[in-house]
């Protein structure tokens, strides 16, 4: 978006013939100023984050999508 706040997304989905499962990852980054950075995240960082993105073991068995939010604050002094 500019270069102080940008959004990055990730979705994953996979399908078994009971059901579909998904996986969505969602993060706004603030950097205000060259020493802090501030992180807003929805859901499981895990899920999608593999080397491989056509084979995500994360969502085998009863894998599926948390409500998680996670807000990160960093600063260097």
């Amino acid at each position: 978006m500019t270069e102080t706040v940008k959004i990055y997304n990730r979705f994953t989905f996979a399908n078994d013939p009971a059901r579909s499962r998904k996986g969505l990852f969602s993060e706004l980054q603030y950097r205000p100023r060259h020493n802090m950075e501030i992180f807003l995240a929805y859901g499981p960082f895990w899920i999608g984050g593999g080397s491989n993105p056509v084979y995500e073991g994360n969502l085998e068995g009863s894998g599926d999508n948390r409500d998680l939010v996670r807000l990160t604050v960093k600063g260097t002094f």
